[in-house]
């Protein structure tokens, strides 16, 4: 087995790069659509052009604007403040004023008692009149508060830190689960170990990859530049 031979040059009829006439190319390879081709006339008929009014035609007698307008317009004169009879800033009665802007209603209408019954008015309680038996917070308090003494700090008989047993606390503090409680087998019966294949075992009669190859096989010979007819670059 080997690659295959140099590739060598062997020119054809066909046009060199740079002498294809391209537009008689796309005529020959492109599809002609028949929606598209466009023929000569052959009708002796001609139809008369059409005169199509220019810009401007039909606004002939329309005027630039404001054209029409004869009088004389300008953007007023400067304000000047004149004071009338209107009360200053400060001045109004918001209440009065309310009462006349604002619409009454028949349904909130409050008139005056004409009946000689009178009501007698709820003795409602002030603010903080329940509140007569409570004291301020710590009123009660007689004897001296404090926040306490600097903190000292006493070993006492537990372990220090990196002494404990962690497995053996885990069993003191931690509760059995009798579903995950792995027990010594007590029955008599020993069920036989199973005998797994080691690696490979099934592969015994597999050959290496490329062993029942007797050919001779290479890579190819060197490649050596041979210069035939062909003209050099540029």
């Amino acid at each position: 087995m080997d690659f295959g031979n140099k590739y060598v040059f062997k020119p054809d009829r066909n046009p060199p790069v740079g002498a294809y006439n391209i537009e008689s190319g796309h005529n020959m390879s492109k599809a002609s659509s028949k929606s598209a081709i466009i023929r000569e006339e052959t009708s002796p008929y001609r139809r008369p052009q059409e005169n199509s009014p220019g810009p401007g035609h039909h606004d002939g007698h329309l005027t630039a604007f404001g054209a029409d307008v004869k009088a004389n317009i300008g953007m007023g004169s400067k304000y000047e403040f004149k004071p009338d009879s209107n009360p200053p800033v400060g001045a109004y009665d918001i209440n009065s004023g309310l009462n006349m802007s604002q619409k009454k209603s028949r349904a909130a209408h409050i008139k005056e008692d004409v009946a000689p019954y009178r009501r007698p008015k709820e003795e409602s309680p002030d603010p903080g009149f329940y509140d007569r038996h409570l004291t301020n917070l710590g009123a009660n308090i007689t004897h001296k508060m404090d926040f306490g003494n600097k903190y000292v700090f006493k070993p006492d008989q537990n372990p220090a830190p990196g002494q404990y047993n962690i497995e053996g606390g885990h069993s003191m503090t931690k509760s059995n689960s009798k579903s995950v409680i792995i027990r010594e087998e007590t029955s008599p019966y020993r069920r036989p170990k199973e005998n797994s294949p080691g690696p490979g075992e099934h592969d015994g009669h597999l050959t290496p990859f490329g062993s029942d190859v007797k050919a001779n096989i290479g890579m190819g010979s060197k490649y050596v530049f041979k210069p035939d007819k062909n003209p050099a670059p540029g």
